[in-house]
Protein backbone atom coordinates (compact mmCIF):
# COMPACT_ATOMS: atom_id res chain seq x y z
CA UNK A 1 0.00 0.00 0.00
CA UNK A 2 2.73 2.59 0.83
CA UNK A 3 4.29 1.67 -2.35
CA UNK A 4 1.36 2.53 -3.89
CA UNK A 5 0.77 5.96 -2.78
CA UNK A 6 4.58 6.85 -3.15
CA UNK A 7 3.74 6.00 -7.07
CA UNK A 8 0.79 8.13 -7.22
CA UNK A 9 2.74 10.88 -5.07
CA UNK A 10 5.15 10.85 -8.14
CA UNK A 11 2.77 10.02 -10.64
CA UNK A 12 1.08 13.53 -9.57
CA UNK A 13 4.54 15.24 -9.41
CA UNK A 14 5.36 14.36 -13.43
CA UNK A 15 2.17 16.20 -14.23
CA UNK A 16 0.94 18.81 -11.90
CA UNK A 17 4.12 21.24 -11.75
CA UNK A 18 4.92 22.74 -8.25
CA UNK A 19 3.50 26.70 -7.72
CA UNK A 20 4.94 29.24 -6.20
CA UNK A 21 2.44 29.86 -3.36
CA UNK A 22 2.46 26.30 -2.39
CA UNK A 23 1.74 26.10 1.42
CA UNK A 24 5.49 25.21 2.99
CA UNK A 25 5.64 22.54 6.13
CA UNK A 26 8.21 24.54 8.87
CA UNK A 27 10.92 24.75 6.64
CA UNK A 28 9.03 26.56 4.07
CA UNK A 29 9.26 23.97 0.96
CA UNK A 30 7.44 20.87 -0.07
CA UNK A 31 8.63 17.68 0.35
CA UNK A 32 6.45 15.93 -2.73
CA UNK A 33 9.65 14.27 -4.70
CA UNK A 34 13.19 12.99 -3.41
CA UNK A 35 15.90 11.91 -5.79
CA UNK A 36 17.23 8.63 -5.05
CA UNK A 37 20.38 9.32 -7.11
CA UNK A 38 21.02 12.80 -7.69
CA UNK A 39 24.24 13.35 -10.26
CA UNK A 40 26.07 15.99 -9.41
CA UNK A 41 27.27 18.26 -12.02
CA UNK A 42 31.35 19.14 -12.94
CA UNK A 43 30.96 23.03 -12.29
CA UNK A 44 27.96 25.33 -11.41
CA UNK A 45 26.12 26.80 -14.74
CA UNK A 46 27.28 29.66 -16.86
CA UNK A 47 24.18 31.63 -15.95
CA UNK A 48 24.34 31.06 -12.61
CA UNK A 49 28.26 30.78 -11.72
CA UNK A 50 29.33 31.52 -8.17
CA UNK A 51 31.23 35.03 -10.01
CA UNK A 52 27.49 36.15 -10.93
CA UNK A 53 26.32 36.20 -7.29
CA UNK A 54 29.24 37.34 -5.22
CA UNK A 55 28.42 40.19 -2.79
CA UNK A 56 30.46 42.03 -0.90
CA UNK A 57 27.45 43.28 2.32
CA UNK A 58 24.72 40.84 3.44
CA UNK A 59 21.77 41.08 1.01
CA UNK A 60 17.63 41.09 3.49
CA UNK A 61 14.86 39.66 1.01
CA UNK A 62 11.63 40.05 1.86
CA UNK A 63 11.71 37.23 4.23
CA UNK A 64 13.42 39.91 6.84
CA UNK A 65 16.38 37.81 7.41
CA UNK A 66 20.02 39.27 6.74
CA UNK A 67 21.69 36.41 5.18
CA UNK A 68 24.68 34.94 7.09
CA UNK A 69 26.30 32.47 4.67
CA UNK A 70 29.41 33.20 2.52
CA UNK A 71 30.60 31.56 -0.02
CA UNK A 72 33.07 29.16 -0.46
CA UNK A 73 32.24 28.51 3.50
CA UNK A 74 31.22 25.25 4.66
CA UNK A 75 27.30 25.50 6.23
CA UNK A 76 24.84 22.88 7.63
CA UNK A 77 20.64 22.74 7.82
CA UNK A 78 19.66 23.56 11.22
CA UNK A 79 18.19 20.66 13.14
CA UNK A 80 14.44 19.10 12.73
CA UNK A 81 13.15 19.25 9.20
CA UNK A 82 14.89 18.65 6.03
CA UNK A 83 15.78 21.84 3.52
CA UNK A 84 14.71 21.03 -0.19
CA UNK A 85 17.55 21.47 -3.07
CA UNK A 86 15.96 22.96 -6.62
CA UNK A 87 17.63 23.22 -9.61
CA UNK A 88 16.71 26.82 -10.40
CA UNK A 89 16.76 29.50 -7.15
CA UNK A 90 12.72 29.77 -7.19
CA UNK A 91 10.39 27.73 -5.68
CA UNK A 92 8.92 26.70 -9.29
CA UNK A 93 11.83 25.01 -10.33
CA UNK A 94 12.16 21.37 -10.14
CA UNK A 95 12.75 19.87 -6.60
CA UNK A 96 16.09 17.29 -7.00
CA UNK A 97 16.30 16.44 -3.53
CA UNK A 98 16.83 17.07 0.30
CA UNK A 99 19.63 18.29 2.92
CA UNK A 100 18.64 16.73 6.37
CA UNK A 101 18.37 18.60 9.67
CA UNK A 102 22.18 19.21 10.52
CA UNK A 103 23.81 18.04 7.39
CA UNK A 104 26.90 20.06 5.94
CA UNK A 105 27.41 21.26 2.61
CA UNK A 106 29.33 23.79 0.98
CA UNK A 107 28.31 27.24 -0.01
CA UNK A 108 29.02 27.95 -4.42
CA UNK A 109 27.34 31.09 -4.69
CA UNK A 110 24.44 33.37 -3.96
CA UNK A 111 22.41 34.28 -2.34
CA UNK A 112 19.41 35.51 -4.83
CA UNK A 113 16.33 36.67 -3.64
CA UNK A 114 13.32 35.08 -5.50
CA UNK A 115 9.42 34.64 -3.78
CA UNK A 116 10.40 36.70 -0.35
CA UNK A 117 13.32 33.99 0.38
CA UNK A 118 17.26 34.13 -0.07
CA UNK A 119 18.59 30.71 -2.44
CA UNK A 120 21.90 29.57 -2.66
CA UNK A 121 23.78 27.08 -4.31
CA UNK A 122 25.37 24.34 -2.50
CA UNK A 123 27.00 20.90 -2.68
CA UNK A 124 27.22 18.12 -0.62
CA UNK A 125 28.93 14.32 -1.94
CA UNK A 126 25.32 13.37 -3.25
CA UNK A 127 24.37 16.77 -5.02
CA UNK A 128 24.61 20.28 -6.06
CA UNK A 129 21.38 22.78 -6.61
CA UNK A 130 19.41 25.91 -5.07
CA UNK A 131 18.18 25.99 -1.32
CA UNK A 132 16.55 28.62 0.60
CA UNK A 133 18.29 30.02 3.80
CA UNK A 134 14.96 31.27 5.77
CA UNK A 135 11.58 32.81 6.23
CA UNK A 136 9.36 34.38 8.91
CA UNK A 137 12.09 34.83 10.97
CA UNK A 138 13.53 31.44 10.99
CA UNK A 139 16.69 30.39 9.82
CA UNK A 140 16.94 27.10 7.76
CA UNK A 141 20.47 27.15 6.95
CA UNK A 142 23.72 28.47 9.51
CA UNK A 143 27.26 29.24 9.07
CA UNK A 144 28.81 25.78 10.78
CA UNK A 145 32.10 28.32 12.40
CA UNK A 146 32.32 25.52 14.72
CA UNK A 147 31.77 22.24 13.72
CA UNK A 148 33.07 22.21 10.46
CA UNK A 149 36.38 23.97 9.19
CA UNK A 150 36.09 27.15 6.26
CA UNK A 151 37.28 24.83 2.85
CA UNK A 152 40.80 25.96 2.17
CA UNK A 153 40.20 25.23 -1.68
CA UNK A 154 38.24 27.33 -3.82
CA UNK A 155 35.66 25.29 -5.76
CA UNK A 156 37.19 23.62 -9.17
CA UNK A 157 35.92 23.95 -12.42
CA UNK A 158 37.04 21.15 -14.86
CA UNK A 159 37.17 21.13 -18.56
CA UNK A 160 38.94 18.73 -20.92
CA UNK A 161 41.31 20.13 -23.01
CA UNK A 162 42.68 17.44 -25.16
CA UNK A 163 43.44 13.56 -25.00
CA UNK A 164 46.31 11.39 -26.85
CA UNK A 165 46.47 7.69 -27.36
CA UNK A 166 49.79 5.94 -27.67
CA UNK A 167 50.98 2.62 -29.53
CA UNK A 168 51.39 0.44 -26.47
CA UNK A 169 50.05 0.68 -22.34
CA UNK A 170 51.00 3.05 -19.68
CA UNK A 171 53.39 1.80 -17.03
CA UNK A 172 54.57 5.72 -15.61
CA UNK A 173 53.20 9.26 -15.98
CA UNK A 174 54.01 12.55 -14.59
CA UNK A 175 53.21 15.93 -15.61
CA UNK A 176 55.41 19.61 -14.94
CA UNK A 177 54.08 23.09 -15.66
CA UNK A 178 54.24 22.69 -19.48
CA UNK A 179 55.01 18.83 -19.91
CA UNK A 180 54.09 15.46 -19.88
CA UNK A 181 55.91 12.57 -19.58
CA UNK A 182 54.60 8.95 -20.81
CA UNK A 183 56.41 5.67 -20.01
CA UNK A 184 55.64 2.63 -21.88
CA UNK A 185 57.82 -0.86 -21.71
CA UNK A 186 60.29 0.37 -24.70
CA UNK A 187 59.94 5.11 -24.80
CA UNK A 188 59.38 7.97 -22.96
CA UNK A 189 57.52 10.53 -24.38
CA UNK A 190 57.05 13.68 -23.68
CA UNK A 191 53.75 15.97 -24.59
CA UNK A 192 53.54 19.73 -24.36
CA UNK A 193 52.38 22.93 -25.07
CA UNK A 194 53.18 26.61 -24.41
CA UNK A 195 49.61 27.49 -22.78
CA UNK A 196 47.11 24.62 -22.09
CA UNK A 197 44.19 27.62 -21.69
CA UNK A 198 44.72 29.48 -25.25
CA UNK A 199 43.35 26.13 -26.96
CA UNK A 200 40.40 24.11 -27.23
CA UNK A 201 41.21 21.47 -30.42
CA UNK A 202 42.84 18.51 -29.03
CA UNK A 203 44.60 17.92 -32.42
CA UNK A 204 46.81 21.00 -30.94
CA UNK A 205 48.59 18.30 -28.34
CA UNK A 206 50.18 16.44 -31.58
CA UNK A 207 52.38 19.88 -32.08
CA UNK A 208 54.11 19.45 -29.13
CA UNK A 209 55.59 15.91 -28.97
CA UNK A 210 58.48 13.58 -28.78
CA UNK A 211 60.13 10.29 -27.56
CA UNK A 212 63.18 8.83 -26.29
CA UNK A 213 63.95 4.98 -26.01
CA UNK A 214 64.03 2.85 -22.85
CA UNK A 215 65.67 -0.03 -22.23
CA UNK A 216 63.70 -1.08 -19.10
CA UNK A 217 59.82 -0.68 -18.46
CA UNK A 218 59.97 2.00 -16.40
CA UNK A 219 58.25 2.51 -12.73
CA UNK A 220 58.16 6.19 -12.37
CA UNK A 221 59.21 9.22 -14.04
CA UNK A 222 61.13 12.50 -12.60
CA UNK A 223 61.81 15.50 -15.38
CA UNK A 224 65.00 16.86 -14.69
CA UNK A 225 65.26 19.43 -17.42
CA UNK A 226 62.76 20.17 -20.13
CA UNK A 227 64.04 17.27 -22.63
CA UNK A 228 65.37 14.92 -19.90
CA UNK A 229 63.80 12.92 -17.62
CA UNK A 230 65.18 10.35 -14.68
CA UNK A 231 63.74 6.94 -15.25
CA UNK A 232 63.14 4.58 -12.53
CA UNK A 233 62.87 0.71 -12.86
CA UNK A 234 63.83 -2.54 -11.19
CA UNK A 235 65.66 -5.24 -12.98
CA UNK A 236 66.16 -8.49 -11.09
CA UNK A 237 64.95 -6.41 -7.77
CA UNK A 238 67.86 -4.14 -8.16
CA UNK A 239 67.49 -0.74 -8.77
CA UNK A 240 67.52 0.56 -12.40
CA UNK A 241 68.14 4.11 -13.50
CA UNK A 242 68.28 5.92 -17.06
CA UNK A 243 68.71 9.78 -17.57
CA UNK A 244 66.94 9.87 -20.56
CA UNK A 245 67.16 12.75 -23.24
CA UNK A 246 64.45 13.31 -25.51
CA UNK A 247 66.87 14.75 -27.97
CA UNK A 248 68.39 10.92 -28.92
CA UNK A 249 70.89 10.49 -26.42
CA UNK A 250 70.64 8.70 -23.41
CA UNK A 251 72.89 7.63 -20.12
CA UNK A 252 72.01 4.13 -18.24
CA UNK A 253 73.40 3.43 -14.68
CA UNK A 254 72.32 0.35 -12.51
CA UNK A 255 72.65 0.60 -8.66
CA UNK A 256 72.87 -2.90 -7.71
CA UNK A 257 72.87 -2.32 -4.09
CA UNK A 258 69.59 -0.78 -3.94
CA UNK A 259 65.97 -2.29 -4.50
CA UNK A 260 62.82 -0.32 -5.38
CA UNK A 261 62.96 3.74 -5.31
CA UNK A 262 60.20 5.21 -3.66
CA UNK A 263 60.78 8.76 -4.43
CA UNK A 264 63.74 11.43 -5.67
CA UNK A 265 63.97 15.26 -4.70
CA UNK A 266 63.06 18.15 -6.22
CA UNK A 267 66.32 19.07 -6.89
CA UNK A 268 66.92 15.23 -8.56
CA UNK A 269 70.05 15.18 -6.70
CA UNK A 270 68.71 12.59 -3.86
CA UNK A 271 66.59 9.52 -3.76
CA UNK A 272 65.05 7.45 -1.20
CA UNK A 273 65.21 3.53 -1.72
CA UNK A 274 65.32 0.21 0.07
CA UNK A 275 68.13 -1.78 0.40
CA UNK A 276 68.35 -4.49 -2.21
CA UNK A 277 67.47 -8.10 0.01
CA UNK A 278 66.38 -6.45 2.95
CA UNK A 279 62.72 -3.90 2.99
CA UNK A 280 63.78 -3.35 6.64
CA UNK A 281 66.59 -0.86 5.75
CA UNK A 282 65.97 2.25 3.79
CA UNK A 283 68.78 4.59 2.55
CA UNK A 284 69.10 7.95 1.40
CA UNK A 285 71.39 8.11 -2.15
CA UNK A 286 73.42 10.59 -3.48
CA UNK A 287 72.59 11.30 -7.20
CA UNK A 288 74.94 13.98 -8.33
CA UNK A 289 77.94 12.97 -10.20
CA UNK A 290 81.02 13.39 -7.64
CA UNK A 291 79.02 11.14 -5.41
CA UNK A 292 77.16 8.93 -7.32
CA UNK A 293 75.41 5.78 -5.67
CA UNK A 294 76.80 6.45 -2.51
CA UNK A 295 74.31 6.30 0.75
CA UNK A 296 74.02 9.44 2.60
CA UNK A 297 72.19 8.16 5.04
CA UNK A 298 70.64 4.51 6.24
CA UNK A 299 67.54 3.78 8.32
CA UNK A 300 66.65 0.85 10.25
CA UNK A 301 63.61 -0.25 10.73
CA UNK A 302 61.49 -2.62 12.30
CA UNK A 303 59.02 -4.10 9.63
CA UNK A 304 59.48 -3.78 5.64
CA UNK A 305 59.03 -0.54 4.40
CA UNK A 306 55.54 0.13 2.72
CA UNK A 307 56.43 3.28 0.91
CA UNK A 308 58.69 6.79 2.03
CA UNK A 309 58.78 10.29 0.52
CA UNK A 310 61.96 12.92 0.42
CA UNK A 311 60.54 16.08 1.15
CA UNK A 312 61.80 19.61 -0.35
CA UNK A 313 65.32 18.94 -1.48
CA UNK A 314 65.70 16.31 1.03
CA UNK A 315 65.64 17.99 4.25
CA UNK A 316 62.58 15.68 5.61
CA UNK A 317 62.50 11.85 5.50
CA UNK A 318 58.90 10.00 5.71
CA UNK A 319 58.90 6.07 6.30
CA UNK A 320 55.87 4.50 6.24
CA UNK A 321 55.66 0.61 7.46
CA UNK A 322 52.33 -1.52 7.55
CA UNK A 323 51.69 -0.14 11.23
CA UNK A 324 54.03 3.01 11.77
CA UNK A 325 55.02 6.47 10.04
CA UNK A 326 58.38 7.82 10.95
CA UNK A 327 59.42 11.78 10.17
CA UNK A 328 63.39 12.02 10.16
CA UNK A 329 64.77 15.57 9.14
CA UNK A 330 68.26 16.08 8.25
CA UNK A 331 69.10 17.81 11.13
CA UNK A 332 68.46 14.78 13.30
CA UNK A 333 64.82 15.49 14.66
CA UNK A 334 62.40 12.97 14.58
CA UNK A 335 59.45 11.26 15.84
CA UNK A 336 57.23 8.33 14.95
CA UNK A 337 53.45 7.57 15.32
CA UNK A 338 51.39 4.95 15.31
CA UNK A 339 48.71 4.36 12.37
CA UNK A 340 44.98 3.43 12.35
CA UNK A 341 45.01 1.21 10.05
CA UNK A 342 47.06 -1.14 7.96
CA UNK A 343 48.65 1.03 5.40
CA UNK A 344 49.91 0.75 1.75
CA UNK A 345 50.88 4.16 0.32
CA UNK A 346 52.41 7.57 1.57
CA UNK A 347 51.69 11.02 0.13
CA UNK A 348 53.74 14.51 1.40
CA UNK A 349 52.08 17.69 1.68
CA UNK A 350 54.23 20.59 -0.63
CA UNK A 351 54.54 22.43 2.91
CA UNK A 352 55.00 19.33 5.14
CA UNK A 353 52.09 20.09 7.47
CA UNK A 354 49.92 17.01 6.15
CA UNK A 355 50.10 13.70 5.18
CA UNK A 356 48.27 11.22 3.20
CA UNK A 357 47.61 7.97 4.61
CA UNK A 358 46.16 5.12 2.18
CA UNK A 359 44.90 1.97 3.85
CA UNK A 360 45.89 -1.48 2.78
CA UNK A 361 42.07 -1.95 1.88
CA UNK A 362 42.13 0.88 -0.06
CA UNK A 363 38.76 2.33 1.04
CA UNK A 364 40.32 4.39 3.28
CA UNK A 365 42.56 7.79 3.63
CA UNK A 366 43.81 9.19 6.56
CA UNK A 367 45.17 13.02 6.58
CA UNK A 368 47.04 13.52 9.05
CA UNK A 369 48.45 16.71 10.61
CA UNK A 370 52.09 16.95 11.35
CA UNK A 371 51.93 20.40 12.87
CA UNK A 372 49.29 19.22 15.60
CA UNK A 373 46.26 20.13 13.84
CA UNK A 374 42.86 18.24 13.07
CA UNK A 375 43.03 15.25 11.32
CA UNK A 376 40.98 13.84 8.92
CA UNK A 377 39.42 10.82 7.37
CA UNK A 378 37.75 9.95 4.24
CA UNK A 379 35.90 6.44 3.36
CA UNK A 380 35.07 5.21 -0.23
CA UNK A 381 33.57 1.89 -0.85
CA UNK A 382 34.54 2.40 -4.16
CA UNK A 383 38.03 2.28 -3.65
CA UNK A 384 40.73 4.85 -4.06
CA UNK A 385 43.78 4.67 -5.64
CA UNK A 386 46.73 6.85 -6.53
CA UNK A 387 46.07 9.95 -4.09
CA UNK A 388 47.67 12.91 -5.01
CA UNK A 389 47.99 16.63 -3.21
CA UNK A 390 47.56 19.68 -5.48
CA UNK A 391 50.09 21.51 -5.42
CA UNK A 392 49.28 24.42 -3.40
CA UNK A 393 48.41 21.44 -1.05
CA UNK A 394 44.83 22.65 -0.95
CA UNK A 395 43.52 19.53 -2.30
CA UNK A 396 42.86 15.64 -2.43
CA UNK A 397 43.02 13.92 -5.78
CA UNK A 398 42.50 10.38 -6.35
CA UNK A 399 41.42 7.85 -8.41
CA UNK A 400 38.02 5.32 -7.79
CA UNK A 401 35.06 4.99 -9.75
CA UNK A 402 35.65 8.06 -10.66
CA UNK A 403 38.47 10.79 -10.31
CA UNK A 404 37.43 12.56 -6.97
CA UNK A 405 38.61 16.04 -5.60
CA UNK A 406 38.52 16.77 -1.97
CA UNK A 407 39.22 19.90 -0.15
CA UNK A 408 41.99 19.22 1.98
CA UNK A 409 41.31 20.90 5.04
CA UNK A 410 38.22 20.47 5.61
CA UNK A 411 37.99 16.95 4.34
CA UNK A 412 34.37 17.78 1.84
CA UNK A 413 33.90 16.03 -1.69
CA UNK A 414 34.19 19.23 -4.17
CA UNK A 415 33.45 17.87 -7.61
CA UNK A 416 34.71 14.42 -9.86
CA UNK A 417 35.15 13.39 -13.28
CA UNK A 418 33.07 10.71 -14.44
CA UNK A 419 36.37 9.05 -15.67
CA UNK A 420 38.49 5.88 -14.70
CA UNK A 421 42.16 5.96 -14.17
CA UNK A 422 44.93 3.83 -13.74
CA UNK A 423 47.79 6.63 -13.57
CA UNK A 424 46.94 10.26 -12.09
CA UNK A 425 48.79 13.67 -11.73
CA UNK A 426 48.89 17.46 -11.20
CA UNK A 427 50.98 19.59 -13.15
CA UNK A 428 53.48 21.96 -10.97
CA UNK A 429 51.16 24.89 -11.50
CA UNK A 430 47.94 22.90 -10.69
CA UNK A 431 46.31 24.23 -13.73
CA UNK A 432 46.41 20.53 -15.09
CA UNK A 433 45.07 17.19 -13.86
CA UNK A 434 46.40 14.07 -16.14
CA UNK A 435 44.79 11.07 -16.30
CA UNK A 436 46.23 7.84 -17.58
CA UNK A 437 44.37 4.69 -18.84
CA UNK A 438 45.70 1.46 -20.54
CA UNK A 439 47.00 3.50 -23.78
CA UNK A 440 45.30 6.68 -23.41
CA UNK A 441 45.96 10.02 -21.94
CA UNK A 442 43.46 12.71 -21.14
CA UNK A 443 44.11 16.06 -20.09
CA UNK A 444 41.94 18.49 -17.99
CA UNK A 445 42.10 21.62 -17.15
CA UNK A 446 41.60 23.15 -13.53
CA UNK A 447 40.02 26.65 -12.94
CA UNK A 448 39.95 28.08 -9.17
Amino acid sequence: MLLKRLGIILILWLIVPLQAQETPPPKGEPTAYHSPTPVPTLAPSPTLSASSFRVSAPIVCNSGLPSRLTIGAIARVTEGDPNNVRQEPHRNSRLIGQLLGGQPFIVLAGPVCQHGLAWWLVRDDRLEGWTAEGENGVYWLQPALIHFPVIASPMPTLRMLGQFTLDSPISALTATVESIYVGTATHVEQWWISDPFAFNDPVTWNLGHRMGPVSQTPTALYPIVFNEVLVSALSADALHLERVNLDGVSDTEGLSAYGRVYDVNQTRTQLIAAERGDARIAHRVDLTAENYGASLARYQLDAPLVDAKLGGAGEVIALLTETTLRIDGTEGTSFQMALPTQAAALVLRPDMRQALILAADQTRLDLIALDGGTSLTITDPDGIAHPIYSPDGLMVVYASREVKLFDALSGLQLTGLPRRAQFLDMSDGGQLIVIGYEATVEVWGVWR
